[in-house]
């Protein structure tokens, strides 16, 4: 048997170990010290000896195993530990990591939100600069159109002073006035003639926008939205009573009092591929015909109830004005109309601010005036407006007209009516927008017919043509030469309304001089925001309708307004009123973009009205 003892080795144990083999030591000493007494007892036999030497023996060798066994577990112990502090110096090292990596990911997105930073700077400093690009094109064809202006009223105003004396003593009673010049300047040689450009719309055209919303034949004569037969229809054709047609003055004709007003017209010079325009180029176009208009003392405008106001400060287009929302006829929630409601009543307004301001005070009509509006553009001006006031009840052809411009109220409309339906036939027309280039003057002619040769129920085909002809416009309007082309065509649309207005303003003596000058310039303006909404008109891709009712008609109070006369519309058609004057049209708008065909009523026509 072997017995098991402590060494000095095995003082490198672990305490619970050395503790375990110290006992296991003791056992042993004591199972031996057992055999040895039972071994000196002379009673006990020798098989029980021998066995009980061997059950010893195993009892030894069970606490060697459980030795060994101890020892392998302490083996496995310290493995263990050494296993656990390399575990901690792994997680420590992991934690570092982790924190690198969220380190990284924080620089990742902050360098993420720098790069979509400026990224955005880049995009807004891009539209900045296109915008900036735009808004110095813009002013530069500002800039340009404004000093065409200037020179045109400084040769207006030596025009005006053509006597060298009378010249001289105005320009020293100005060197030593401390006041400002109030929209009139000086210089520019004058003795260029005056021809004033009457490119007026040719026979045949339609007084719709698109030429293709035509209904054609007569209608109840209500007002109703399909294209009147009578007076009041928009049928183009030479020139009689009852067909609305613009304004046609004659070049060789024209009135003492308006001459003085017109500046040279020179041809606009077509842009081409070899000779584009240049800045001198738009310094010897015709004159713009107007700048910015002289302020005015308010002086009290005259209206009704109904009628659209305005204030007497500054030009047409600087002036507040409001409009009687009893002119729309569209869905209040349908926003799309109503926009063009206000854009067509704001319009409006501007007219008759400007009727209102101008014509509304004029002296008793003398028989020498009444002449000279009857000869003015060899009668052309007034078979003008008796085509627009002719009624079947007329004894003489004009007395209904002359019955209108002896009233203030009624003249304040009727000059509204010969403004408005001129614009409408030769502004918001495809022939307003000619003399560009040849190629382009002949496909919008073109797109005219073919929009007129197509049926109202192919809306695919009709709305190809009105994207092609908004396209053609869009270049004209936003093109190289669009200042200049904006520029000719404002001035020579300008020479038709002066010629149309100059016979009805005060004759140029005194402070009359001054306001006659002043409703000139502010025409400018109107004729300026009229060719700005027909370039809205035809990029609209909409088509739209203008009825102008006849005078004499019975009053409906569906489709018709009364600007003059505040009783409830209604009891007016009951009481069978009529209509003695059509101020402003009736709009429908027809938009042929989609799967349907879209009509929409959307303003009514301001009429006066008469007893039956």
């Amino acid at each position: 048997m072997r017995a098991m003892s402590l060494k000095a080795a095995d003082e490198g144990l672990l305490p619970a170990q050395k503790n375990h083999r110290d006992q296991t030591c003791k056992l042993q000493a004591r199972i031996w010290g057992l055999r040895q007494g039972m071994y000196r007892q002379p009673a006990v036999p020798t098989d029980f000896l021998a066995s009980f030497d061997y059950d010893l023996q195993e009892l030894v060798g069970n606490t060697v195993k459980m030795d060994q066994a101890v020892d392998t577990l302490a083996a496995e112990l310290k493995n263990a530990l050494a296993d656990l502090d390399r575990v901690r110096e792994l997680e420590a090292t992991i934690q570092d990591l982790r924190r690198e990596v969220e380190a990284w990911k924080q620089r990742h997105a902050e360098c993420k939100h720098a790069a979509t930073t400026m990224a955005a700077r880049n995009e807004e400093d891009i539209r900045r600069i296109k915008h900036l690009t735009e808004q110095l094109r813009q002013s530069e064809s500002a800039r340009t159109i404004l000093q065409q202006q200037v020179n045109n009223k400084r040769n207006l105003w030596l025009t005006l002073h053509d006597d060298p004396d009378e010249r001289a003593a105005a320009l020293s009673s100005l060197t030593r006035s401390a006041t400002p010049l109030s929209g009139q300047t000086l210089a520019a040689p004058p003795g260029q003639g005056y021809m004033p450009s009457m490119m007026g719309s040719r026979p045949g055209s339609a007084g719709t926008f698109s030429s293709g919303f035509r209904s054609g034949g007569s209608s109840d004569r209500s007002g109703s939205i399909a294209h009147q037969g009578s007076r009041g229809s928009l049928h183009g054709g030479n020139f009689h009573f009852g067909v609305a047609q613009p304004f046609q003055g004659i070049p060789s004709s024209r009135s003492a009092s308006a001459a003085a007003f017109h500046g040279p017209s020179q041809p606009w010079r077509r842009p081409s591929t070899a000779t584009p325009i240049t800045g001198s180029d738009l310094s010897s176009m015709g004159p713009a015909g107007g700048a910015a208009p002289l302020s005015r003392p308010p002086s009290g405008l005259h209206r009704g109830a109904r009628v659209p106001a305005t204030e007497e400060t500054g030009s047409p287009k600087e002036r507040k004005r409001t409009v009687p929302v009893s002119l729309v006829r569209a869905d209040p929630k349908d926003t799309e109309s109503i926009a063009w409601a206000e854009e067509f009543e704001g319009f409006f307004a501007l007219v008759y601010g400007f009727c209102s301001s101008y014509f509304y005070d004029l002296p008793q009509m003398a028989p020498d005036w009444k002449a000279h509006i009857m000869s003015e553009a060899d009668g052309g001006l007034w078979d003008y407006i008796c085509g627009i006031c002719q009624t079947n009840q007329d004894q003489t052809p004009g007395d209904h007209a002359l019955r209108l411009l002896q009233d203030p109220e009624s003249r304040t409309y009727l000059l509204q009516r010969l403004l408005l339906q001129h614009i409408v036939l030769s502004i918001f027309t495809y022939e307003g927008w000619k003399d560009y280039s040849d190629d382009i003057d002949d496909e919008m002619e073109r797109l005219e017919k073919d929009l007129a040769a197509v049926k109202p129920t192919k809306s695919h085909e009709r709305q190809a043509i009105l994207d092609r002809r908004a396209r053609l416009v869009a270049e004209m309007s936003e093109g190289s030469n669009a200042a200049a082309f904006k520029n000719y065509k404002v001035t020579q649309h300008h020479q038709q309304l002066k010629s149309m207005m100059a016979p009805f303003l005060p004759r140029r003596t005194g402070k009359n001089h001054n306001i006659t000058n002043e409703a000139f310039f502010d025409l400018y303006t109107i004729t300026t925001t009229a060719w700005e909404l027909s370039a809205k008109l035809f990029r609209s891709r909409l088509t739209f309708q203008w009825t102008w009712t006849d005078v004499g008609v019975l009053f409906t109070a569906d489709t018709q307004e009364p600007v003059d006369c505040p009783v409830d519309r209604l009891l007016l058609q009951h009481e069978r009123w009529r209509v003695k004057l059509c101020a402003t049209p009736a709009v429908t708008l027809r938009n042929d973009q989609g799967m349907t065909i879209t009509i929409k009523n959307i303003l009514k026509s301001g009429v006066l009205l008469m007893r039956n």
